[in-house]
């Protein structure tokens, strides 16, 4: 493999997985051999597999290009896997999709003709104020709009993952976080007990993932049946069961030879660039 990648003229290579080659068998010598003759670096140093009796080395990442990683770690195992997850950080700037915070809103239990009657009793230009600087009075009344909709528009934060899947819900989250703490607890006590309560609650939460995503997909499939929500309700649907994904990433912006990469950064890039060549006609 690696005469293979020499010739397709590979020069950063990073090779990971089960070797199944612990640091105390014979396996384990030929495996830091095979390491030290072609000039290769073995990044991980913990134990990979845990049972109530032993802990051994398993998994592993080799590379002949250690500058391009800035660490790596062992994780908790996914799902029935009695194997922990290995991974790295490589040094690559990359543009991604990250959790952010949003406000959802519950427009069924709005109180309208409440907000309507507040509106209509608001005096906007005492509200406002007269300003010259266009970014503060737009900041001012969408501050003023959000303040006074909360009042009459139930409404909580949400924390929007892109990542996770629809189905994946806070519930599971807090099993998983249950699961990585008796994974812990296992390992450092080393007793029958604890790698019972470990698998007890792996088993749980395997489960509830399971009950979730069947929940999920027969909602799908009765919302499909049912065919009682609008048209882009529907087309949402349909492209959500063909994995049709509408999402874009748009690409990085290069100003006065600085890259940029993240949404808001681009979008601020994109509103000085309008408004330093666009003007209002104000003389009327």
């Amino acid at each position: 493999m690696l005469d293979e990648a020499k010739l397709d003229r590979i020069h950063d290579i990073i090779v990971l997985g089960d070797f199944n080659a612990d640091d105390k068998t014979r396996d384990g010598d030929k495996f830091n051999l095979f390491v030290g003759i072609n000039h290769l670096t073995s990044l991980i140093n913990d134990p990979t597999r845990f049972t109530p009796t032993s802990q051994t080395k398993l998994d592993r990442i080799i590379t002949n290009a250690p500058h391009i990683v800035s660490k790596s770690h062992v994780l908790d195992p996914l799902m029935s896997n009695d194997h922990c997850t290995i991974g790295m950080h490589l040094k690559f700037n990359m543009s991604k999709s990250s959790s952010y915070k949003r406000l959802m809103w519950d427009y069924n239990r709005a109180d309208f003709d409440g907000l309507q009657d507040y509106l209509q009793g608001i005096d906007w230009s005492e509200t406002l104020g007269d300003y010259d600087d266009i970014d503060y009075t737009a900041s001012a009344w969408s501050t003023t709009i959000l303040d006074i909709a909360k009042r009459f528009i139930p409404n909580r934060m949400v924390t929007v993952r892109h990542n996770d899947k629809p189905w994946y819900n806070s519930n599971l989250r807090r099993l998983k976080c249950r699961v990585s703490s008796c994974h812990t607890r296992a390992k450092t006590a080393q007793c029958a007990n604890s790698w019972e309560e470990y698998r007890r609650m792996r088993n749980q939460y395997i489960q509830a993932c399971r009950d979730a995503k069947s929940e999920h997909e027969a909602k799908r499939l009765s919302d499909i049946s049912n065919c009682s929500f609008s048209t882009k309700q529907c087309w949402t649907l349909y492209k959500s069961v063909l994995g049709i994904n509408s999402e874009t990433s748009y690409p990085s912006l290069c100003v006065n030879d600085e890259v940029i990469v993240d949404d808001e950064s681009k979008a601020n890039t994109f509103n000085q660039l309008f408004a330093k060549n666009s003007s209002i006609d104000d003389t009327h």
